[in-house]
C-alpha cells in the first residue's frame, strides 16, 4: 500500500501560494509562507525550497534564518548544517562559520570526516582574511587532531590554510605533523 502524503488541501494551496508568489516577484512574501509551511510540516524539501528561495533572491539573512530554522526543528538534518556553514561564509562572518563547521564535521561519521576536512580550504576560499580563516579553521579542528583517524587530513588542511594566509613556517610544520601522523597517507 503506497505511504500516505502529508500533503492536505492546505499545505497543497500554501505551498502553491508561496511558490507564486515567489515567481509573481514577492520573493520575499513567497519565503515567508514556504518557511511556514516547513515548520509546520518538519519537512525537509520545504526548508531547503525556503532557502532557496531566500537565495534567489539574494537575501543572505534569510537564507540563513531558514537553515538555521531547518536545523533546530530537524537536528538530525546533516544538510542544514552544510547550507548554515556555506550562508555564513557568502555572508563573510567568519567565526561563526568556524562553530558551523565543528557542528558539520561532528555530524559525520568517522570514516566520512577526512573527506570533509580536506574539502575546507576550498570552502573558506572564497574568504578575504585568510590569516582570520586559517585560525578559525584550525580551532574548528581541534577535535580532528586528537583523533588517529583524522589527525593527518586535519594537519594537511590546517596546512594548506596556513599556506594560504601566507604562514609558510607554520603551513610546513602542519605538514610535518600530518606526515608524522600518518606516514602512509598522500
Amino acid at each position: 500500500m503506497p505511504k500516505q502524503s502529508a500533503l492536505d488541501a492546505v499545505l497543497f494551496y500554501q505551498i502553491l501560494l508561496g511558490e507564486l508568489n515567489t515567481r509573481q516577484g514577492s520573493p520575499g512574501s513567497g519565503f515567508s509562507i514556504m518557511l511556514d509551511a516547513a515548520r509546520k510540516t518538519r519537512d525537509p524539501a520545504l526548508f531547503q525550497r525556503a532557502v532557496d528561495i531566500a537565495l534567489q533572491a539574494r537575501s543572505g539573512d534569510a537564507a540563513l534564518q531558514a537553515a538555521q530554522t531547518w536545523k533546530k526543528e530537524i537536528p538530525s538534518a546533516i544538510e542544514a548544517s552544510r547550507y548554515v556553514l556555506q550562508i555564513l561564509l557568502a555572508l563573510n562572518r567568519i567565526e561563526e562559520a568556524g562553530k558551523a563547521l565543528t557542528v558539520s564535521i561532528h555530524e559525520l561519521s568517522l570514516e566520512q570526516q577526512s573527506a570533509a576536512i580536506a574539502s575546507v580550504p576550498r570552502l573558506f576560499g572564497v574568504v578575504q582574511d585568510k590569516t582570520l580563516a586559517s585560525g578559525v579553521v584550525e580551532k574548528a579542528l581541534a577535535q580532528a587532531l586528537t583523533q588517529s583517524q583524522t589527525s593527518a587530513s586535519a594537519w594537511t588542511t590546517i596546512g594548506r590554510m596556513r599556506r594560504d594566509a601566507g604562514q609558510i613556517t607554520a603551513a610546513v610544520e602542519a605538514s610535518v605533523k600530518g606526515h608524522a601522523a600518518d606516514p602512509k597517507a598522500p
